[in-house]
């Protein structure tokens, strides 16, 4: 086997691992999100749960940087010059329209005595949910080759400029999921525009790992003992919020500078877990780490499900001393089984049948 290639399976292995840890960081978010603590004004969230607020700090040190990092390896492995950009926008489009009917479905099957009450509205082209991430996926890829002629310090330029003065249209939300389009564009760019071994070599030098470590350090300490100066940026890291609503839930003057102030801080953070990258493969995980998209896909619905038969009640009931620590275990274990081959034959037909030719063999992730 020569050196090139060698380097090259290391590479994917150290991508591979990092995609794992995100998505497992993605799903434990999801799980954080539900019991956190409204830390702006009366809870209005169901009193029966169990709620805490370590799970505000996990999820705000997780949403700092999980979904950049993301975009930023989702863009690293986008090839625009292989001229399949319109199959795979199209795939994820239609991938984002099929989740979005999931989650409906599953959200109006798995609802708790609650919330029962309250409507559950569909919205093709509206709306919060996981889908926005595929939908985001296709608008990206579809950007991506509209400018694939242009400088690239220019469109990075353009895009930064939408990202920070975005925020002031009240209007860009969640329609079309245009406002987290716009506010992780950058993150997919400067992927995109980058090369995947470059990328890798840089990173893996020891003093970028201690600063890595250092940076992940210093924002480990700021959600778990200052959360009070941190939290506030919550709405704004999430990338659906105008400046405006943002301000109007936590009584700040929301400008320009907190949005500057985020993309900044997961640019950092970004920064520091690719420098924690391992280069081996890790069995197991480095295989799940190949199939993130049907992690994705499938644990939300999981996740409606645990909360319809109140498992985090149970939890907290039948282990009062150790609950928060099973209930994560659960978000790792959701992760772990969901990564098993079976819970990705259903997506891999869809996108067979979506078609792909000789060029695009890369598994949609």
């Amino acid at each position: 086997m020569s050196t090139h290639a060698s380097s090259v399976r290391g590479r994917f292995y150290a991508y591979d691992n990092l995609k794992f840890l995100l998505i497992l960081f993605v799903v434990i978010g999801h799980f954080a999100d539900e019991l956190t603590v409204n830390l702006y004004g009366q809870y209005s969230g169901d009193p029966t749960l169990p709620v805490s607020d370590i799970f505000n700090s996990i999820y705000i040190f997780l949403y700092a940087f999980h979904m950049p990092l993301f975009m930023f390896v989702s863009g690293l492995f986008h090839k625009t010059a292989d001229g399949n950009d319109g199959v795979r926008a199209i795939r994820y489009l239609i991938l984002g329209i099929l989740l979005k009917l999931l989650l409906f479905s599953s959200n109006t099957a798995f609802r708790t005595d609650f919330d029962k009450d309250k409507p559950v509205n569909f919205s093709l082209f509206g709306g919060d949910g996981a889908y926005w991430y595929l939908v985001a996926l296709a608008a990206f890829t579809a950007i991506s080759y509209a400018v694939r002629n242009a400088d690239p310090r220019a469109v990075m330029g353009f895009s930064l400029l939408l990202t920070l003065y975005a925020g002031y249209d009240s209007s860009i939300g969640d329609d079309f999921t245009l406002s987290r389009i716009l506010i992780f564009f950058p993150f997919f760019y400067a992927g995109a525009i980058s090369d995947p071994e470059r990328v890798y070599s840089f990173f893996k030098k020891a003093y970028i790992r201690i600063v890595g470590v250092l940076i992940i350090a210093v924002w480990a300490y700021l959600c778990f003992s200052r959360l009070e100066l941190v939290y506030p940026l919550r709405k704004l890291f999430t990338g659906r919020n105008s400046y405006y609503s943002v301000s109007e839930t936590t009584g700040m003057d929301i400008e320009f500078w907190h949005r500057l102030l985020c993309t900044g801080i997961s640019a950092l953070l970004c920064i520091a877990f690719l420098a924690l990258m391992i280069n081996v493969r890790i069995p197991f995980v480095s295989a799940a780490g190949a199939r993130t998209l049907q992690i994705y896909f499938w644990h939300r619905t999981v996740l409606y499900f645990l909360m319809y038969i109140n498992y985090p009640q149970k939890l907290a009931h039948y282990f009062p001393d150790h609950f928060k620590v099973y209930y994560v275990l659960t978000a790792a274990a959701v992760t772990f089984i969901l990564a098993f081959k079976p819970f990705g034959a259903p997506l891999n037909a869809v996108i067979k049948a979506i078609g792909s030719s000789s060029k695009d063999k890369r598994e949609v992730r």
